[in-house]
């Protein structure tokens, strides 16, 4: 339980204002690698369960086999239901905020353009072929 409250507190510092972004960065890690170590102890602590209990059934093998049954169906419904939805959705915010943040850009340089080239359209032309020239990815 002690994590939990070590994950709350550092998310509020985070939250803060007075943080920069390297701070909150940093902050993030952290939570991920407790995050990490908790799935860990989780994972050990099923296992030895399941060990347990199976082989008091009197069967070892086939024991953990039904139990690891069971805990996947207990597990993966709730997990594709609630944790994969918000994944999905999230994913697909990030991607239409940088298609957005792309599009704004793009408009923002073909403003600086149409101001820049006062020579008519075929200055406008070049300097569009230049952008392009200068935006592609080199191999």
């Amino acid at each position: 339980f002690t994590v939990l409250f070590v994950v709350r507190g550092l998310d509020r510092v985070a939250d803060m204002e007075v943080t920069g972004d390297e701070a909150d960065l940093t902050i993030f890690s952290i939570i991920n690698a407790l995050s990490t170590l908790v799935g860990f102890s989780w994972e050990h602590a099923f296992h030895l369960g399941v060990e347990v209990v199976a082989v008091k059934l009197g069967y070892p093998v086939a024991g953990q086999f039904v139990l690891a049954l069971i805990v996947a169906a207990v597990a993966i419904v709730p997990w594709r239901r609630h944790i994969l939805q918000k994944v999905l959705h999230l994913e697909k915010e990030v991607a239409e905020s940088k298609h957005m943040s792309l599009h704004k850009q793009e408009e923002q340089n073909i403003r600086e353009m149409r101001q820049d080239s006062e020579g008519g359209p075929m200055e406008l032309l070049a300097s569009t072929a230049q952008m392009h020239e200068t935006s592609e990815p080199k191999d």
